[in-house]
């Protein structure tokens, strides 16, 4: 590189948004835009969103979806599970009810983004049937 201001030109064209206040505007643009697609929206959380500007430097919103049968779960539950441990955004209707869908943020371009839904997809429904398996067995009467 010739200079530094021929640095940030060239991160900048590879999809980095180096300023962090234009990440975290376009993260939260990318998640109500994903969310509206679907008839949902996603609560503000501005500490989920504030983790995942500081852990992402190539946004890329991308929306998955869970078998609805796990509705049937807390909202609690399921809420813990995607924002506690894989730091997705939970979609809800206008009214606050979840909906079976999620959005996380992916480090990268659109390349191969459906492999990443798919995987996402994978990883949630096992952290769900982890949570179904301890929450049944947690409201079980003693024997």
């Amino acid at each position: 590189m010739a200079d530094v201001d021929a640095y940030f030109a060239f991160v900048t064209s590879q999809g980095v948004v180096l300023d962090r206040e234009a990440r975290r505007a376009a993260i939260a643009q990318q998640v109500r835009d994903l969310a509206a697609e679907v008839g949902g929206v996603v609560p503000d959380d501005p500490g989920l969103l504030q983790e995942v500007v500081n852990l992402i430097e190539v946004p890329t919103a991308v929306r998955g979806s869970f078998d609805p049968d796990f509705l049937t779960l807390p909202r609690d539950v399921l809420i813990n599970v995607m924002r506690n441990k894989q730091r997705y955004f939970a979609v809800q209707s206008s009214s606050g009810e979840l909906l079976p869908y999620f959005i996380t943020i992916r480090n990268g371009d659109r390349e191969h983004v459906d492999l990443v839904q798919k995987g996402n997809e994978h990883v949630l429904t096992a952290r769900f049937s982890d949570a179904r398996f301890f929450y049944r067995d947690d409201v079980k009467a003693p024997a």
